[in-house]
């Protein structure tokens, strides 16, 4: 009996959907994934059939970014090739498959009497990395402050993978320095980080990579921020009793509060979207 697990995403209702030899698949919107993953409109997916996989060619402004063995992020590649591998090859075999669903479309591996798959990213360069430490980002979108709704509404969730690369932790470190100056020993020790105001800090809302991440400022810092679009939207947290969580704004389910301590940065929050379509970091 064939099982199906969805090694980029999960959906219900799934109608399988195959391309003929020599054409593509163009994404006419994104794609919400599981772990956090987009895969973003405008994306060609091939299907090569002599090699039984998918090449995948991102649009020119995004490229496939992995986190490697020794937790660095890799080189950027805009294209790469999904294969399926069976853990378990001499009892069944695994493929790969494109469906299309109520949602839009969605790559997978397809087990028939395989109890283990594994998805791989092949990169023109001929290094491969397992799915699940592969994440697509913006290329050209550089760390920085938020500074406008529509451009926090357009970012993506980040995930955990992105945030613990130990490149991720080095750009944070780097990007945080300046708006950090007191109580830094509390700061970087701090479990709670609904007490960051009683150290005079607040989160705000940083573009990492393209993705939408919260790191604690020094409060005196925002008050004196030369855009004054980065006080409107530093000003979201600032109720003094309020304690911080995440709201999921298309009354799905998912949207959970997450946070990882980084060493001379604190902590870093971000709102895992789950199946939620949308979220929201809020004070209740």
């Amino acid at each position: 009996m064939s099982k199906f697990i969805l090694i980029l995403g999960v959906m219900a209702q799934l109608v399988a959907f195959s391309c003929s030899k020599g054409n593509s698949l163009k994404l006419d919107s994104n794609y919400l994934l599981s772990r956090g993953v987009t895969i973003p409109k405008g994306t060609l997916i091939h299907h090569n059939r002599k090699s039984n996989s998918y090449k995948i060619k991102l649009p020119e402004e995004y490229a496939f970014i992995a986190e490697t063995e020794d937790g660095s992020l890799s080189k950027l590649y805009e294209e790469g090739e999904l294969t399926c591998i069976c853990n378990s090859p001499s009892n069944g075999g695994c493929s790969p498959f494109v469906v299309n669903g109520p949602k839009g479309e969605i790559l997978g591996c397809s087990m028939n009497n395989c109890n283990s798959c594994t998805g791989k990213i092949s990169t023109v360069k001929g290094e491969s990395f397992d799915i699940n430490k592969v994440n697509i980002i913006e290329k050209n979108n550089p760390i920085q402050f938020i500074v406008s709704l529509d451009e926090y509404r357009s970012l993506r969730e980040a995930n955990e993978r992105i945030i613990e690369a130990k490149t991720s932790i080095l750009k944070m470190q780097e990007f945080i320095r300046g708006f950090q100056s007191e109580h830094l020993e509390e700061l970087h020790s701090l479990k709670n980080i609904d007490q960051l105001k009683s150290i005079g800090y607040i989160l705000a809302p940083i573009n990492f990579y393209g993705y939408r991440i919260y790191l604690p400022i020094d409060k005196s810092l925002k008050l004196n921020a030369t855009n004054p679009l980065i006080n409107e939207l530093v000003a979201l947290y600032e109720e003094d009793n309020g304690k911080y969580a995440c709201r999921c704004e298309t009354n799905e389910k998912g949207c959970m509060l997450k946070t990882k301590s980084i060493p001379l940065v604190g902590s870093a929050v971000w709102c895992e979207s789950g199946s939620c379509g949308s979220c929201t970091l809020i004070m209740n």
